[in-house]
């Protein structure tokens, strides 16, 4: 577990070690520091005020977007409801619970688009924000590779409260470094005639990853992993462009040839769109879908799919895209991310708060 000191002692090491101070002002997060966004925090209780933002007001759009949701849907979204309740009362205590309704969905909505294209996914998210995807992920024993890459301190501290508290051991947090023979345990095997008390045994115990956190100065960590699905958190054009362009350098090199890049809005910041777009076409990405709309269903923010050269679908994507919005014509795959379910029906705010409350067993004041 981390804390705010051990973060910031892992980030001022990191810095230590960098050759200029460019590549700490291409990572700082401009937009939201334009916005006033506390990109930090001093306490792990001001992490309470970000539980519900960026989606703000957005709960029935996407419903509309989703169709609605089937029965087996609802089931989803209500455990996942729930088991945020728990780990808010867990971390902040309990009482009167805020209830996510809105960005929760939204991240709902990226689950279930990611999960079409194939539930057998390695996947790495970019910048993750409220780190609300792990609640869909988690139960999912076929996403055998989730890896998040975070910019934000104060993004990253409630990513890694969530992914503790969802994964439990099988969640490792690359700013954490355990030496294998601590020092002071070596001083004791050798003088342990010294202490009265009995030595601790030990023994080995790794248990298998399934969710890894790296902060930003860790980002070339990844670049000999390989991934299914690269998705980004609404942030493309949020970046500095020598930022975008080490994310875009980091997925080419990461992307099986056979995976996609899907981002589900672009971001809200000042790099120009056509610097984005431009930025993977010069690595031999084509844009298979930008728009607002498939199959006459209106989207509640842009969605973006690319894939390299050499992926089944490349052909259908135009070498340079000349246009926005953009969607390929007969990608199946496409179609599939965005249908509605089967047995899909509208469900209200109301009847999800019952349905949460039934969940837990209990009465939430």
């Amino acid at each position: 577990m981390i804390d705010i000191a051990a973060y910031r002692q892992a980030e001022s090491i990191a810095r230590q070690s960098l050759n200029s101070w460019r590549s700490v002002q291409a990572h700082h997060p401009v937009t939201f520091a334009g916005l006033g966004f506390p990109t930090s925090v001093e306490t792990i209780r001001e992490l309470s005020m970000f539980i519900d933002t960026m989606q703000e007001n957005r709960f029935d759009p996407y419903m509309v977007e989703l169709g609605g949701l089937s029965d087996d849907e609802m089931r989803l979204f209500l455990s996942s409801l729930s088991s945020f309740v728990k780990w808010f009362t867990m971390t902040f205590g309990g009482g009167q619970i805020p209830i996510p309704l809105s960005t929760m969905i939204a991240h709902f909505a990226l689950f279930r688009k990611l999960m079409a294209y194939t539930p057998n996914a390695r996947i790495l998210e970019i910048g993750p924000g409220c780190g609300y995807l792990s609640f869909f992920l988690e139960n999912r024993d076929k996403v055998t590779q989730y890896c998040q890459i975070e910019v934000t301190q104060s993004f990253y501290l409630l990513q890694h409260l969530i992914n503790s508290f969802l994964y439990s051991e099988n969640f490792v947090d690359r700013i954490v470094s355990r030496p294998t023979a601590p020092t002071a345990e070596l001083l004791n095997q050798h003088n342990i005639s010294h202490y009265e008390s009995e030595m601790t045994p030990t023994l080995h115990y790794s248990p298998g990853i399934r969710c890894e956190h790296f902060p930003w100065w860790e980002m070339g960590e990844l670049a000999d992993r390989r991934f299914d699905i690269i998705t980004s958190n609404a942030n493309f054009t949020e970046m500095t462009e020598a930022a975008f362009r080490s994310y875009v350098t980091l997925i080419a090199r990461c992307l099986e040839p056979d995976g996609i890049v899907f981002a589900q809005c672009p971001g809200g910041g000042t790099l120009p769109i056509t610097t984005v777009v431009r930025t993977f076409e010069a690595l031999n990405f084509g844009v298979l879908l930008f728009a607002s709309q498939v199959n006459n269903q209106p989207l509640v923010v842009p969605n973006i799919i690319l894939v390299r050269e050499g992926h089944p679908s490349f052909s259908r994507a135009p070498r340079q895209l000349p246009h926005t919005p953009f969607v390929s014509e007969g990608v199946e795959w496409i179609d599939r991310m965005f249908r509605v379910s089967l047995g899909a029906r509208m469900r209200s705010r109301d009847e999800i708060l019952k349905g949460v409350e039934e969940h837990l067993g209990r009465y939430i004041a």
